[in-house]
């Protein structure tokens, strides 16, 4: 198991695109960075300089959306596929390989995110203020709950990504369909707040911060109902995807 997730992760670093991406959250970080410091009009510390590119996690998000959702329709379009299912390795070692690959991307870009946010922004500023006060606490135990539920968020996209990607045969298609439901998601989901049900849609529940912030996108969500939620669509996501992918056809 271990030399095929190295094997994905090859497969994933080895791309430019990869390093494109990764250079794009590293200059926007820069670029934002040292126009906040040019034109800013408050006083500010290095922490809350980088809590406030926290809005970068949503294009580091799209970025590992787009490695998740062509990563199984690539193996069937170039064929490569019947190259790993002849090499003594099951379907269920390869999904799996496949997904942790991903999630571990999807770690390795939000740390990258995070990181490379406070040290320009420490040089810029200095690393004093972790203690200071914002209205939910703490700059630095804010940033930190910040990050750990777009952590949880990320993977819940990654994984319908992945589903998606299980299902398709086109790697353009599953990536445009991964990326419009990660932005229409929660728009198309709060125009529904008039029905009771509409509280257990996934999209509904997977930004945790909701309740950090307190305000929940609806009446009575709890944030015991959105880990059940989302532990429940996480299951049923990965039990499908490989129902399908242990159902398709490698020799098409």
């Amino acid at each position: 198991m271990y030399n095929l997730i190295l094997n994905e992760n090859m497969k994933i670093y080895r791309r430019p695109r990869t390093w494109v991406m990764f250079g794009s959250i590293v200059s926007l970080v820069l670029i934002m960075s040292f126009i906040l410091k040019l034109y800013g009009t408050e006083p500010i510390t290095g922490w809350k300089a980088a809590d406030s590119l926290f809005s970068l996690t949503q294009l580091a998000i799209i970025f590992c959306i787009v490695i998740a959702g062509d990563t199984v329709t690539s193996e069937f379009s170039s064929g490569t596929i019947k190259m790993l299912l002849t090499q003594s390795q099951t379907r269920g070692r390869v999904l799996f390989s496949k997904y942790i690959s991903s999630i571990i991307f999807t770690l390795f870009m939000l740390v990258t995110c995070l990181v490379v946010s406070v040290l320009v922004n420490g040089v810029l500023y200095g690393f004093g203020g972790m203690n200071t006060p914002s209205p939910h606490g703490g700059v630095f135990h804010v940033l930190m709950m910040k990050y750990v539920t777009v952590l949880i968020s990320a993977v819940m996209y990654v994984t319908v990504a992945f589903l998606i990607s299980s299902l398709s045969r086109s790697n353009v298609l599953s990536t445009l369909l991964s990326i419009l439901f990660f932005m229409l998601g929660p728009s198309l989901t709060a125009t529904l707040k008039g029905f009771e049900w509409s509280k257990y849609i996934l999209f509904a529940n997977t930004d945790l911060m909701q309740y950090i912030v307190g305000k929940p996108m609806f009446q009575g969500m709890t944030l015991g109902l959105s880990i059940t939620v989302l532990i429940v669509y996480f299951i049923g996501m990965n039990v499908l995807t490989w129902s399908v992918f242990s159902k398709r056809d490698v020799t098409a």
